[in-house]
């Protein structure tokens, strides 16, 4: 059990495992659908993603905790420079379209914190909900099926509200955005906002995944695992180590959900 709950709670899930979430669904069903992988856009894609997440980190730590470890630039050229590298190498085979919307990913991605003041306003969660729950999977899912269809963006509505929510908590547990405004406004704690948005991606998602193949076997195990990994989430941290590692296993909690919703929409 032990062993279970540190893997849910390593810094990779945060680093690495968050970020393939937010392009897990569309590869999945888009490889799923047509029958073979393109290895080579699924790894720059991946590539991309997690090196966005990785600037995303630390400019975090330069920028709002002013950690004299994240000082050094060097660092920061060598992730932008991958970045863009990957980037680059993804967009030569992609349409022009799909090409505009990853730029502008990446465009937000590099001014968010330095040159455009969306850091600690509403803006940056809903921009930061709407790339990592929908534009990133619009994106993985054209790279592998080279078409989109209405059904595939319908599919994504759950992800979006995943997101949405994982976005307001990594927010709060960071302490980017102030929410004592919103808390005055609606007298609910953040913790059960979030907790019932996502159970709300869940329900959404048993919606979303029907007609069944399955007897509906696999929709009710999606909704009880994600139900159950939703529940920590429930509990108040305040020391600095509980909250990174509350922020680790919602990496976790992302990566579990979109595994199960894969599952669950395809079967």
């Amino acid at each position: 059990m032990n062993t279970i709950n540190n893997i849910l709670k390593h810094p990779l899930m945060q680093l690495v495992g968050y970020p393939l979430s937010w392009i897990g669904f569309g590869l999945t069903t888009a490889i799923y659908s047509v029958k073979q992988v393109d290895w080579l856009d699924l790894g720059l894609l991946a590539l991309v993603v997690i090196l966005s997440n990785m600037i995303n980190h630390y400019n975090y730590y330069h920028h709002i905790l002013k950690d004299p470890k994240a000082k050094s630039p060097i660092i920061y050229y060598l992730l932008l420079i991958g970045l863009l590298t990957a980037a680059l190498f993804f967009m030569i085979n992609q349409h022009y379209i799909i090409n505009i919307l990853l730029i502008i990913y990446i465009i937000i991605i590099v001014v968010q914190y330095q040159f455009v003041p969306l850091v600690k306003t509403i803006y940056h969660i809903l921009l930061n909900s709407y790339f990592t729950g929908f534009l990133l999977n619009i994106i993985a899912y054209y790279s592998q099926a080279n078409t989109l269809n209405n059904k595939a963006m319908i599919s994504f509505i759950p992800l979006i509200i995943l997101m949405t929510a994982l976005e307001i908590n990594q927010q709060f547990l960071k302490g980017i955005y102030n929410f004592k405004i919103l808390e005055r406004k609606i007298p609910v704690k953040i913790i059960y906002i979030v907790f019932s948005m996502l159970v709300l991606a869940s329900i959404t998602g048993v919606y979303t995944s029907l007609p069944t193949q399955s007897f509906y076997l696999v929709q009710i195990l999606f909704f009880v695992v994600t139900l159950a990994i939703y529940l920590p989430s429930l509990i108040p941290v305040k020391k600095h180590h509980r909250i990174q590692n509350k922020l680790n296993y919602q990496g976790a909690i992302s990566i579990i959900f979109i595994v199960f919703y894969s599952l669950s929409y395809l079967f």
